[in-house]
């Protein structure tokens, strides 16, 4: 007996899923040589359900036909497959597998698509039919006379350059059309109306004249060291330098120059590592110095160094504005050994960091994602930090449950950073102020995980910690709670307490 099917679903699912197909085809075919035949078929998907809404398994045939109309019309092609397998509903197939598709069958007027199903796999029929549906305009892009014959396709001398690009005289239809041999490699100079910034061939925003590829295999350089000294980058000849999956672990100082955008493909799959220490907290500690108007993106910086005193992700000196940045970067400074480790290391820098990963730990008496000193002697250091994670703490969870004694979210002398949006977590201190420093926190979570000793605020000047609409945690009780040391004492507006969720007064408490 034959089963009643709901066939209404498989019409939507398989037309949205045949205008997929007929796209890829079409990027294939633009890759193709130009003698190659055209595509003479269309991959089809759909979902058969029975009258109780279950999804139909078997096997059964399917008639598939093209009109030039949505109903009645002219029939241009059909075809009859038989044994198609239905699993769970699902089921494809390749629409021209018996009857070829031609350049014929899609020329003149929109074309419909008309399928029938018989669920006893007769080919005779009959057939339950859907209503047709209409074919978009991609399969007209390929199925042109000229497209298929190759007669214009694929073999010009002009294709795309200034003068006959897409939208000119000798676009689309005669011998200058779509195909030469310069159309894949087009220079940007040879287009008019080319969107800023997207020269480079990215639209991160930035505009650069040059691109240089590190890769494990296929780039211009396989060491990240190697590429960035290659180059002598200037305002106006700024650099993308774009660095494949893979991990490069460097020996020499990773330096990234003003005007040059160091880029990976990702923090989980591209990842610059060191064993770079060293007896002072300078770029000789760091894997990577970042200079003004310098940028870091998408990729992982690591440090295990132990071998001397410091270790550092990242370092900075006074020359680095807020036009200096850091985005989606994750850093870890995780060696077993040395007396410091830091995540971040600012010597009276300020620049912007978002979206970002910040974690040191290993060392036996600092362990700090960010820090940040004065070094000069003029005006504090004001770096904005926003949507970012910084810990400090054994733990490289987000609870950076740490007992140590050694870890420090943020250690600052005389700074003066603003922090938005931010997850703020230390071990044994979330934020320390010392000398003065005026640190601001706006929107984030800021929290000192541990119970030996430990105090989120640290100051020890006439500075003032300040936090508005933020989530204050910490364990108040002997020799811990808010805060320590000789200088002020943190101020609140609109904050709360992340245990009790309630308000805290302008003291904090």
């Amino acid at each position: 007996m034959k089963r009643q099917l709901f066939l209404t679903t498989a019409v939507l699912v398989g037309a949205l899923c045949m205008t997929f197909a007929l796209l890829q085809v079409s990027q294939l075919w633009a890759a193709t040589a130009a003698q190659s035949a055209a595509p003479s078929s269309v991959s089809y998907q759909g979902y058969l359900t029975d009258s109780s809404g279950l999804p139909y398994s078997g096997t059964v045939a399917i008639e598939a036909r093209i009109y030039d109309a949505d109903t009645g019309g002219m029939l241009y092609w059909q075809e009859v497959q038989t044994n198609v397998s239905v699993e769970n509903g699902y089921f494809a197939l390749s629409l021209g597998a018996v009857t070829p598709l031609t350049s014929s069958v899609f020329s003149g007027t929109p074309r419909y698509l008309q399928i029938g199903v018989n669920t006893d796999n007769n080919g005779s029929g009959p057939f339950t039919t859907l209503p047709r549906q209409k074919f978009e305009s991609v399969p007209y892009a390929h199925w042109s006379t000229y497209a298929v014959t190759g007669t214009h396709a694929l073999t010009a001398t002009y294709a795309m350059d200034a003068n006959r690009a897409l939208s000119s005289t000798y676009a689309m239809t005669s011998t200058y059309a779509m195909t030469a041999g310069y159309a894949a490699g087009a220079p940007w100079s040879g287009l008019t109306g080319v969107p800023a910034g997207f020269a480079d061939g990215s639209d991160d925003g930035a505009s650069y004249k040059y691109v240089v590829v590190v890769a494990k295999e296929g780039g211009h350089y396989t060491s990240v060291v190697a590429a960035l000294n290659s180059i002598t980058p200037t305002a106006s000849s700024p650099y993308l330098v774009w660095v494949a999956p893979g991990t490069y672990t460097e020996t020499g100082l990773v330096e990234v120059r003003g005007y040059v955008h160091l880029k990976g493909a990702g923090p989980n799959v591209t990842k610059v590592t060191s064993t770079r220490s060293n007896t002072v907290q300078n770029s000789d500690a760091a894997t990577v110095r970042l200079y003004d108007q310098g940028r870091i993106s998408d990729l992982y910086i690591g440090n295990t160094g132990t071998s001397s005193t410091y270790a550092i992700g990242v370092w900075m000196a006074d020359d680095v504005t807020r036009a200096t940045i850091m985005d989606n970067v994750h850093i870890e400074i995780n060696g077993s050994g040395g007396v410091a480790h830091y995540a971040v290391y600012a010597s009276d820098a300020e620049p912007t960091i978002r979206r970002s990963h910040l974690h040191a730990r290993g060392a036996s008496t600092i362990n700090g994602a960010y820090a940040s000193v004065n070094s000069t002697g003029g005006g504090f250091p004001q770096a904005l930090i926003e949507d970012s994670v910084l810990l400090g703490a054994e733990d490289s969870l987000i609870n950076c449950t740490d007992n140590s004694g050694t870890g420090y979210a943020m250690q600052m002398s005389e700074s003066s950073p603003i922090v938005r949006d931010s997850y703020i977590c230390g071990g044994q201190r979330a934020v320390v102020s010392g000398i003065n420093g005026n640190p601001r926190f706006h929107g984030s979570i800021v929290r000192v995980s541990s119970t030996n000793g430990a105090y989120m605020v640290e100051t020890t000047g006439g500075g003032i910690v300040s936090f508005g609409t933020s989530q204050l945690s910490y364990v108040s009780g002997a020799q811990t709670g808010l805060h320590t040391g000789a200088g002020n004492a943190p101020r609140c507006a609109q904050s709360y307490n992340g245990g009790t969720f309630a308000e805290l007064g302008t003291n904090c408490q």
